[in-house]
């Protein structure tokens, strides 16, 4: 990778399971060598946590996640670790699956997903899923949303897969018409800035909540984009600000602001990503105001990434917090490059 290459997050706060003296390389070797036959990088979804019915899963959210700190780490540690060609190749396949999360309707195309009278999705949002690879235990398709598309476009961006120009375009005619502009809605909940992102990529879609993590992911990419003067940008750091301010680390309060995230580890996270990205607005917030929350006790490579809206379904990634792990132990912690890019690395490495 390029030695401008640069870094996502610190490794997951909370407690560190006991490794011994670790050596980031051959975690990188075990993150690599996860990765599924599409391009994924696994998780596993907890489907009913009192028998232990769980599922293999391959989703949009983690894989997006585990590229963004394997575009971080120094040519040096992937280097002495003997892994360029894998990391290379690693990284390539799954943007692959990252692009074929995104939907591709051109305006006009008449075709209809058939679920409770939606229509195509929009042009260019991604999905949590691949068109067509919902799990089987899924009993309804999910449509596109805000978190996997700007997360999903930031490492394609930064991996050179998306022109700067195309994440505009995704930003104003995807995302725009997403946002909650309606003042009497946003009132309901205090730490809501009218024109903050909504959840979901579907007018249709209800309930269709604004969650403090998803809208910290999406300033995040303004940010990168050189957006920061952007409507958008100043109501989606203005409901993470006062989000975290309102839930004063209350796990309780924290489950409120950010409904899709039973561990609000991952907020933490996630306004620590955009931090990095060149959020000023973030820089006053406590580094980690949910680091005690009921999931606390759990090994890191055990607690819950995501969940369903409702909370029963919680999503597992122990190849993400690897990834984070090995972040903290390289000490890579420049901000992620726009020209970080795999191609460039086959040069470098």
């Amino acid at each position: 990778m390029s030695s401008t290459a640069a870094s996502a997050s610190n490794r997951a706060p909370g407690p560190t399971p006991a490794r011994g003296a670790a050596d980031p390389g051959e975690l990188l070797r075990s993150v690599l060598a996860s990765q599924r036959p599409d391009g994924a990088f696994p998780s596993r979804v907890l489907l009913d946590r009192r028998s232990g019915l769980e599922a293999p899963d391959g989703n949009a959210f983690v894989t997006a996640l585990v590229v963004h700190h394997l575009l971080a780490l120094p040519a040096d540690l992937v280097r002495a670790a003997g892994l360029c060609g894998q990391h290379v190749g690693a990284i390539e396949r799954a943007l692959d699956f990252l692009e074929h999360c995104r939907a591709s309707n051109p305006p006009g195309d008449a075709r209809s997903n058939g679920r409770r009278g939606w229509g195509r999705d929009i042009d260019g949002a991604f999905r949590f899923y691949p068109e067509n690879a919902r799990p089987e235990w899924m009993q309804t398709r999910l449509a596109p949303d805000v978190d996997d598309t700007v997360l999903s476009a930031g490492v394609l961006l930064a991996a050179g897969r998306m022109e700067r120009g195309e994440a505009v375009d995704l930003v104003e005619r995807v995302l725009e018409p997403h946002r909650l502009h309606d003042h009497t809605a946003a009132a309901r909940w205090p730490w809501v800035e009218a024109g903050a992102y909504k959840t979901w990529i579907d007018p249709k879609v209800r309930p269709n909540p604004v969650d403090c993590t998803v809208n910290a992911n999406a300033a995040a990419l303004l940010a990168r984009l050189g957006l920061r003067e952007h409507p958008a940008y100043a109501a989606a750091t203005a409901t993470v600000c006062r989000g975290i301010e309102w839930a004063g680390g209350s796990p309780a309060h924290g489950r409120t602001i950010s409904p899709f995230y039973p561990d609000l580890a991952e907020l933490d996270h996630a306004v620590r990503r955009a931090r990095e990205a060149g959020v000023e607005a973030f820089e006053d917030l406590p580094r980690h105001p949910f680091r005690e929350t009921h999931q606390s006790h759990l090994d890191p490579r055990n607690r819950p990434i995501c969940s369903s809206a409702d909370g029963r379904v919680h999503w597992v990634a122990p190849v993400l917090q690897t990834a984070r792990e090995i972040a903290g132990l390289a000490g890579a912690l420049r901000p992620l490059s726009l020209s970080n890019n795999p191609s460039t690395a086959r040069g470098t490495l």
